[in-house]
């Protein structure tokens, strides 16, 4: 009896070891499993988010992807709240865009984001010049190329060093900055002589992508190509110069630009003249660029693409402009205001009929009130702010902030607020919409 209950205990401890081993393996099994990605389809896993430099090529489709995978078949779209945006060779907007990949029966969702952290590529030259002649930022400047494709903003380091008069040696330190606030400087030499023989000396092969805030103007100009005026310096004539005279003229060029505006541009011309009595021209330099308004055609429906792209372009800007009237409002007690999509969008359109409309007014350019393009939106603004030349955000609120009415505005009873903001001729334009 007692070995039969012997065999029974025994039996009953290997059936419980059984259970616990095979218990063990299901858990170890089970383990695995939970380790792979739970993010994976048919064995391919989108990234989560992706980052590439604006003016950067377009990325195939496989780089959307973890792990090589084919995707050859696949189709890919990008999207900028909700508007489709396309790109050919390479990514030409700064944003956050939705990625969306369809792969057969599988759709895969990421986000791209096209960004601008590299600061414009600034080559400078020594200037020498006489003493009652004048010279300008450009002169300096060989070359300025921003990777955006955009206009680089040139300025002195100090203002006093583009009003230099007296004979001497002077240091001249440029910056340029692009219109996302990445920035470079360069130093160079500025020498003022008695020496009237030729023009201001600088290098002959330039290229400059820049605009200057001492060179710009409002003033539009509808003038044709033509000489519009030149002067001449003579020299003497030595065994060692080849030249025995210089001289320049003046002339305007007409571009297109955008929505009907036309850039004129006032070149300079320098020419030499040989001992033979032979000309050439050795440089040409961009003087001033004005604009002409008179076939301005912005439409809201031609305008919203860009009001979109600069709603991302300028996104830090605008956040920080909110967050000054929201600091302001709760030191009132007020309620804060929230960024709203669809207000930000009218309000850099707003910012773009102020500028490429030359029409700093409540009115649009078509002579309508600012307030019907809420209706065209399907979406109404009750207040509109708007400035212009102030360079940052704490600037351009400071100056709504002083003024009473711009003020009434930013404490009402509003819930929600967009901000527009447009960098053009060489100054920033800004606008506040508040809304429900």
């Amino acid at each position: 009896m007692k070995k039969k209950n012997v065999m029974i205990i025994v039996c009953v401890v290997l059936l419980l070891i059984g259970i616990g081993v095979g218990s063990a393996l299901f858990l170890l099994n089970r383990s695995k499993n939970d380790q792979e990605p739970t993010n994976e389809i048919n064995n391919k896993v989108v990234k989560e988010e992706v980052e590439v430099e604006v003016y950067s090529s377009v990325l195939e489709v496989s780089d959307f992807f973890v792990t090589t995978t084919n995707v050859e078949d696949a189709s890919i779209a990008y999207f900028l709240n909700d508007e489709e945006v396309s790109f050919s060779d390479v990514y030409n907007k700064i944003g956050e865009f939705k990625v969306v990949i369809k792969d057969k029966d599988t759709e895969y969702q990421t986000i791209l984001q096209v960004i601008d952290k590299e600061s414009p590529q600034l080559e400078v030259q020594e200037v020498t010049t006489p003493q009652n002649s004048t010279y300008e930022i450009a002169n300096f400047v060989v070359s300025c190329v921003d990777n955006s494709k955009e206009e680089c903003i040139l300025e002195y380091k100090d203002n006093a060093m583009g009003n230099y008069q007296e004979i001497g040696e002077y240091p001249i330190v440029i910056l340029a900055k692009d219109q996302t606030g990445n920035a470079v400087q360069k130093e160079t030499k500025l020498t003022i002589t008695k020496d009237e023989q030729e023009p201001i000396k600088q290098n002959s092969s330039t290229t400059n992508n820049a605009s200057s805030n001492s060179n710009t103007s409002n003033n539009g100009s509808s003038s044709n190509s033509s000489n519009s005026s030149s002067s001449t310096t003579n020299s003497n004539s030595t065994t060692n110069n080849p030249y025995k005279s210089y001289y320049t003229k003046t002339r305007t060029q007409k571009e297109d630009f955008k929505y009907g505006v036309k850039a004129v541009k006032e070149i300079t011309d320098y020419y030499r003249v040989k001992q033979d009595n032979s000309e050439e021209l050795y440089d040409s330099r961009i003087i001033s660029t004005t604009y002409d308004y008179s076939s301005y055609n912005g439409t809201t429906a031609t305008l919203k693409l860009e009001a979109i792209e600069n709603a991302s372009k300028y996104s830090g800007m605008a956040n920080e402009v909110v967050s000054l009237v929201n600091e302001l409002r709760t030191s009132l007690n007020k309620s804060t205001l929230s960024l709203d999509s669809n207000l930000t969008t009218m309000a850099m359109i707003r910012a773009m009929e102020l500028s490429y409309g030359n029409t700093f007014s409540h009115d649009r350019p078509d002579g309508s009130s600012c307030f019907t393009l809420g209706y065209e939106f399907g979406q109404l603004f009750y207040a509109e702010n708007i400035a212009h030349s102030q360079s940052t955000p704490n600037a351009v609120f400071t100056s709504w902030k002083n003024s009473s009415g711009h003020y009434q505005n930013m404490i009402g009873d509003y819930t929600k607020i967009g901000i527009g903001i447009n960098y053009f001729n060489g100054r920033y334009y800004w606008v506040q919409v508040f809304g429900y």
